[in-house]
């Protein structure tokens, strides 16, 4: 099996420090390092146990759209220095969907990732959960946690989830079951995600565009 490193040119290390499209490449491949590795987390979890399982992987979806949120912004802060490049003409469907992300004030990232980003992750908002509790339909028994054990590690607080996860599908506002609605929610945030590292690989290698070199690496 071979894997691979990539280097910066010796002729060219000297005067990185110096270069703007340098300092560009690193924050984008910065940003795809950090979805990427939310991702790997959030697909690694397995679906053993129902009642954990569900639960880590609400929260690094959460986490996820969060870091999206904060991707995009970068995005339309870097937007002049990238709409030189190729890449921006190349990917332009996609450069379009995300321009329009940031300026529609009913895009999927103004309306969902922002407020997943803002009151949900990274922030605590108590509004969210004391408004959602007023939407909220109680049966004759309120669930407040679960576990497998009385282990402290196998115990989840599953009210609060299901308050967050009503609060999610009701800023859609959509005449959908809840269910699917998440469903849409998950699978809209993955999209993004995908088509957003990709054009920042792009960016990033047109950015270091004849600075690298390649090499493959045995491990036997």
């Amino acid at each position: 099996m071979e894997s691979i490193k990539v280097n910066i040119k010796r002729d060219c290390i000297e005067d990185l420090k110096a270069d703007d499209n340098f300092i560009t490449a690193i924050q984008l491949a910065r940003i795809v390092n950090s979805l990427r590795s939310n991702l790997r987390s959030y697909t690694n979890v397995s679906n053993k146990d129902e009642l954990l399982d569900t639960k880590d992987r609400i929260d690094l979806l959460l986490i996820h759209a969060a870091l999206l949120f904060e991707a995009i912004q970068e995005f339309s802060r870097f937007r002049r220095k990238l709409n030189r490049f190729s890449t921006w003409n190349d990917r332009k469907a996609d450069i379009e969907r995300f321009n329009n992300e940031i300026s529609d004030n009913n895009s999927f990232t103004n309306t969902i990732l922002k407020r997943i980003r803002n009151k949900v992750f990274f922030h605590f908002d108590r509004d969210v959960l004391s408004d959602t509790l007023q939407l909220f339909n109680f049966s004759d028994e309120v669930t407040f946690a679960l576990g497998k054990s009385t282990k402290r590690g196998e115990v989840t607080y599953s009210l609060i989830d299901d308050l967050i996860l009503t609060y999610l599908v009701n800023i859609a506002n959509r005449e959908t079951p809840p269910i699917k609605e998440y469903d849409r929610i998950e699978q809209e945030i993955l999209s993004l995600s995908d088509i957003l590292c990709s054009v920042f690989d792009l960016f990033t290698k047109e950015c270091l565009k004849g600075k690298l070199e390649f090499f493959e690496i045995s491990d036997t």
